[in-house]
């Protein structure tokens, strides 16, 4: 299983990557109450209040882009990403990320920032299994342009 623990008022990891038909923990290590809201259109909702120092589990079977809110504190969110793939990554914070198990070849990627949006790459994995940076050209969208 994968767990997202609720510490100092925050979801931690914020951004999540779960296989399908993965197991998510969410824990709750702060000394308040929290809730667990999940917003998901393929998946099944959830909705529960944690107690300090407890933990419930949802098992997510389907390809999805979940929202996670603790409807207590609004501050509070994640995002949980449940993929049919084995290969994916989260980015460190510099931006790099590794993919294991990659053959040398080309790949279509698709990237996701919470801000910017979602993007999609090709990607040309080395024999030595590294590729050269990607250039993406990603920015917030105006409100009202289209």
């Amino acid at each position: 299983p994968i767990h997202i623990d609720q510490k100092l008022c925050r979801f931690e990891p914020h951004i999540l990557v779960l296989p399908e038909g993965g197991k998510v923990v969410f824990l709750n290590s702060d000394e308040v109450s929290h809730n667990v809201h999940t917003y998901a259109t393929k998946n099944d909702t959830f909705n529960k209040t944690i107690a300090p120092g407890s933990k419930e589990e949802q098992v997510l079977a389907k390809g999805d882009k979940i929202t996670v809110k603790c409807d207590i504190h609004d501050w509070m969110s994640a995002v949980v990403f449940v993929t049919d793939t084995p290969f994916y990554a989260v980015t460190a914070e510099d931006g790099t990320f590794s993919i294991p198990g990659l053959k040398p070849g080309k790949y279509k990627a698709e990237l996701w920032h919470e801000k910017l949006g979602k993007e999609k790459a090709e990607v040309v994995v080395k024999d030595d299994g590294t590729c050269d940076p990607l250039d993406l050209k990603m920015g917030e969208k105006k409100k009202g342009k289209k």
